[in-house]
């Protein structure tokens, strides 16, 4: 931030030594960064079927999050979700994470968030298929999406999941409070029949559409206080379930990069992953090993040490060896 002592300003500073001289540096907490969409979000539907897939491309920013939401109808019988993944075009799949379901009280009617697993990035640029599988037909409408953010904390990506539900009204709308007011908040929206959706006026509409009788959107809005209304309008007043998640940017500021590695390369896997991560300056990062079948963890090298438990601690780059 500043100088104080024999240096003065905040610029670089150059102390003559013709006597006993005493330079004091003052750092201020930066503020947060920015999370942003990073390209295109993707879309499909899909009615009385168990599965469903769209293509999609990540996104090519750095700090990568890829988020999936699912809005579906189950008519009389219950269906849930059995797995959602992200296969690159000529690449394995993926498993991406829950974040949280949400049911209508009294109804089989859904909304679902799911996450790039914790410990890594989605590959960079890269077009390939997100597919959902849930255990049984889904018999009245299912519409799902995928969207890539940039600019998102590796370590803690997510707030609360929350939602809320209503009939008899075309006005859906959800609260999402406790927040630091730098925030990006996605919320994913489950509507009754084949209607129209309009997002709120301060959100960006991400997809909307309908399939049987279901409609479902996405939208994000950044977030400038401690709580955000996420609001739609629909074409109709049947019932509704709204779900929401806050995406926690990444600290601003100077980041070192985190390399992790596993010896031999099919021996097992770290979290975070093998690869280069950067994080912000002073980030504590728990660092795991999971062996593979046939083998069994030995220790590390680099920047943990011993078999046990690591953490490290980002004052500078740093490298991690399974």
């Amino acid at each position: 931030d500043h100088w104080s002592g024999d240096c003065t300003g905040s610029g670089a500073c150059q102390v003559t030594m013709d006597g006993d001289k005493t330079v004091t540096a003052h750092f201020a907490t930066s503020g947060g960064g920015v999370v942003v969409v990073d390209g295109a979000a993707s879309s499909g539907t899909a009615d009385d079927v168990s599965f469903i897939s769209f293509s999609h491309t990540t996104g090519t920013g750095t700090d990568r999050l890829m988020l999936v939401g699912v809005s579906w109808n189950s008519g009389d019988t219950d269906t849930s979700i059995s797995s959602v993944t992200f296969t690159p075009s000529g690449g394995s799949a993926t498993t991406l994470t829950a974040v949280g379901t949400s049911k209508y009280s009294t109804n089989r009617r859904y909304v679902a968030i799911y996450r790039w697993p914790a410990g890594a990035q989605p590959p960079s640029g890269q077009l390939g298929t997100v597919a959902i599988t849930f255990s049984g037909t889904v018999d009245n409408g299912i519409v799902a999406g995928a969207a890539n953010f940039a600019g998102v904390d590796q370590i803690t990506p997510l707030g609360t999941f929350t939602s809320s539900e209503g009939t008899g009204t075309n006005q859906s709308t959800l609260e999402v409070a406790g927040l630091s007011g730098d925030e990006l908040v996605l919320d994913v929206l489950f509507g009754g029949g084949s209607t129209t959706l309009t997002p709120g006026d301060n959100q960006e509409g991400l997809w909307s559409a309908s399939a049987g009788n279901a409609s479902g959107g996405a939208s994000t809005e950044q977030a400038t206080g401690s709580s955000v209304t996420m609001s739609w309008t629909r074409g109709n007043t049947n019932l509704w379930v709204l779900a929401a998640v806050p995406i926690n940017p990444a600290a601003a500021g100077t980041t070192h990069d985190l390399t992790g590695a596993a010896d031999p390369a099919g021996g097992g896997t770290t979290t975070p992953a093998a690869g280069i991560h950067p994080y912000a300056e002073g980030s504590v990062v728990p660092v795991t090993a999971t062996p593979a079948a046939g083998y069994t963890f030995d220790h590390w090298s680099g920047d943990c040490t011993g078999s046990g438990a690591c953490q490290v601690t980002m004052d500078g780059d740093k490298t991690v060896t399974a």
